[in-house]
């Protein structure tokens, strides 16, 4: 008998081990599992909340629209839009475009230099969706830039020359010098250090970032003093603009014309900052001339764009790779009359230059929310071969100068994606997603809002889009030279919220018909912070998200028993910018917006709540709001301290981006802490949820009782 039981115990054992190498295994396969993204065959496919023709339409997408895999399971596959949404489609009508294969994440092969020196980290670095991540302190240090970490709130805040970045672990946006900025890939901690994206937070701090991905080099450039001698830049072109910043990205503020002369200050890639008037700004060195002190004369040299050319040897090819204003240009030249073969076939485009050769072989790689810009450069078989490769229906054009000596490939600015999702009875969510950043101006006649964006195409947006919905009709996309304008055609008047978001690169416009607008002063809208791609805040068995939503919808459905209309940023696992949020409370002119999340921090014996306001005296149209800002962050406070008995951290002022957007009075509070184990164990409870919802709801109840 002892025996047997001592065999039972030895193969209970073995199959335990079993199984740990089979999860194992498993964990290991799941984590290098790469992400496997989808193409809109049909031309127009309805996404829904559910597997099943049965659930809640969600919105759409359109042919060529890209799609990224979240769950693949029977006829319908769960997927990611590019603006964010969480959706069931039908897998029948998209078609894979990246198939499955290595990991996304890796930490080989990279190498940093800045100013053309090698940066050591004690984390090696991190590449991430193609996005490369390293250490924020080091790299900081690095910039010269001072780094300030806060455990509580998991931020990390950098100071250089009087600009701030502050960065928010798991967030896939961060703030310069208080206004928000989207982030392909949020910051983590690894082996106790923070990494942050390098491009974003490099490009913050006025830095420029390129890649070399033959060699595995990123190379960081910041502003240098002028070469010794340069003392004047002369313009010889008729009239040249004047930037705030070294990319023509950057607003114009002022022009130079034929003859001026301007002191060169620093220099930052092919940009010089420049003294003019008594003003510092900066200008293209490829629009100015630069004149050399030597032996106390003025020695005139060539501009640069002849500078290029002098300088290029008879079989050598030189690149350059640039944004503009209006797109993205690729310029090749040669310093003599090349034999040139161009072939072009579907998506690929390739330069072939018999004899000739490169310095060095070159990559550059720009990914967008349709797919990947990949040019490459090379030395092959006596020959310099360019090769570029663009996502599917990118528009192109390709130009020569100087007899072929000079060769131009240019990708312009274009709209690659259009989404769409409705709120409400007849709200509607139009998000349009370009390649660079963008402007725009719009103007409303009648039920017609017309939107103008400059030196933009069409690019892969159909020329029209008809809705089936109860305001809006007909979406025109209208081609007028460079520009485009995109018409909003509504079957009634309708009031519109627009506004840029992810760096400029994606217009969203929001609108509703003004006959389903609540009464203002009977209306809150609640937003469950994060949703979709961004979990928030985690604990060992909840999401931030999940928390979030489910204690909203309990404060709804208590407030509209009492009488209260409510309106919600979501009602499911969707995701909206931070700009959208209380644009959506703007557009429905509600009389208060609050903000419903809960905390994290490194240290787990964190614990409490604490509500936040915003009003600053420098901004006066918020600060007339003060006190009623302030009397619901203190309702909100007060109740909660109440009814759920946690530690009373306090009402604060603090510049959250959904509070400094909301033109009502507002509010964000933080229930309590997921990474303490014990207001975890809480927040799994429906009766702490219950109170806290309560308690919420009594806080905006008392409020606008007492507002009325």
């Amino acid at each position: 008998m002892k025996k047997r039981y001592i065999y039972q115990v030895i193969i209970l054992a073995l199959l335990l081990f079993i199984t740990d190498l089979l999860l194992g295994y498993h964990s290991v396969w799941s984590s290098t599992n790469a992400i496997r993204t989808f193409k809109v065959k049909a031309p127009t496919l309805n996404l829904r909340s559910g597997p099943g023709t049965n659930f809640n339409k969600v919105g759409e997408v359109y042919q060529g629209d890209h799609l990224i895999l979240v769950e693949a399971a029977g006829p319908w596959y769960k997927i990611r839009s590019n603006g964010g949404i969480e959706a069931y489609v039908l897998a029948s009508l998209i078609e894979e475009e990246v198939a499955a294969g290595e990991s996304t994440v890796n930490t080989t092969g990279v190498q940093v230099l800045l100013n053309q020196k090698a940066l050591s980290f004690d984390v090696p670095p991190v590449i991430d969706n193609g996005r490369t991540l390293v250490s924020m302190r080091a790299i900081c240090a690095s910039l010269g830039a001072a780094v300030v970490w806060d455990e509580r709130s998991q931020t990390v805040r950098a100071t250089l020359e009087g600009k701030v970045v502050e960065l928010e672990i798991g967030s896939f946006h961060f703030t310069v010098d208080g206004q928000d900025r989207a982030l392909d890939v949020p910051a983590r901690i690894e082996n106790g250090r923070t990494l942050v994206p390098l491009r974003f937070v490099s490009e913050a701090f006025g830095g420029q970032v390129a890649w070399d991905g033959s060699k595995g080099i990123i190379n960081i450039s910041t502003a240098q003093p002028v070469i010794s001698g340069l003392n004047v830049l002369l313009v010889e072109e008729d009239s040249i603009n004047l930037r705030s910043g070294p990319a023509t990205t950057y607003d114009i503020v002022g022009t130079a014309l034929r003859g001026e002369k301007m002191e060169p200050l620093v220099q930052l890639g092919d940009w010089y900052k420049v003294k003019y008037w008594g003003k510092e700004v900066w200008v293209a060195g490829w629009l100015v001339t630069p004149l050399w002190q030597k032996a106390n004369t003025n020695q005139a040299i060539p501009a640069v764009s002849q500078l290029t050319t002098q300088g290029t040897q008879e079989k050598e090819v030189s690149l350059d790779y640039r944004y503009d204003s209006d797109g993205i240009r690729l310029t090749m030249l040669c310093g003599s009359q090349p034999d040139l073969k161009i072939s072009e076939k579907d998506n690929l485009t390739i330069y072939r230059y018999p004899g000739f050769f490169v310095k060095e072989n070159k990559t550059w790689e720009e990914t967008t929310s349709a797919g990947r810009i990949t040019i490459k450069a090379s030395n092959q078989d006596n020959a310099v071969v360019v090769e570029i490769s663009l996502p599917s229906g990118f528009e192109k054009k390709r130009n020569e100068e100087a007899g072929g000596k000079k060769q131009v490939f240019f990708i312009p600015n274009s709209v690659l994606g259009v989404e769409r999702a409705s709120f409400g009875v007849s709200g509607e969510r139009l998000l349009i997603n370009t390649l660079l950043p963008i402007t725009y101006t719009n103007n409303l006649s009648g039920n017609i809002m017309s939107v103008k964006l400059p030196n933009v195409s069409k690019g892969l947006a159909q020329s029209k889009y008809k809705y089936d919905s109860p305001s809006l009709a007909v979406l025109d996309f209208e081609q007028s030279g460079s520009d485009m304008t995109i018409k909003v055609n509504t079957h009634e008047e309708a009031k519109f919220s627009i506004g840029l978001s992810n760096g400029g690169k994606s217009l969203h416009i929001l609108l509703i018909s003004k006959s389903d607008l609540p009464v203002p002063q009977n209306l809150v809208v609640l937003d469950p912070g994060h949703g979709g791609t961004e979990y928030g805040s985690s604990g060992q068995y909840l999401a931030e998200k999940d928390v979030n939503l489910s204690i909203s919808l309990k404060v709804g459905a208590i407030l509209e028993r009492k009488g209260i209309q409510v309106s919600y940023t979501r009602t499911d696992d969707s995701y909206h910018t931070l700009e959208e949020r209380p644009a959506l409370a703007n557009l429905l002119n509600a009389a208060l917006f609050v903000s419903i999340h809960n905390n994290s921090f490194g240290d787990c014996a964190a614990n409490g709540s604490e509500t936040f306001f915003y009003a600053p005296l420098e901004n006066p149209q918020l600060y007339l709001l003060k006190k009623e800002r302030e009397q619901i962050a203190t309702l909100i406070q007060q109740k909660l301290i109440a009814a759920l008995g946690l530690r009373d951290r306090g009402v604060k002022d603090k510049n959250y981006s959904v509070l400094r957007n909301s033109q009502a009075p507002c509010a964000l509070t933080e229930i309590a802490f997921l990474s303490n184990p014990n207001e975890e164990g809480l927040l799994q409870q429906e009766d702490f949820q219950n109170k806290a919802a309560v308690a919420i709801a009594e806080a905006i109840s008392q409020y606008m009782q007492d507002a009325k």
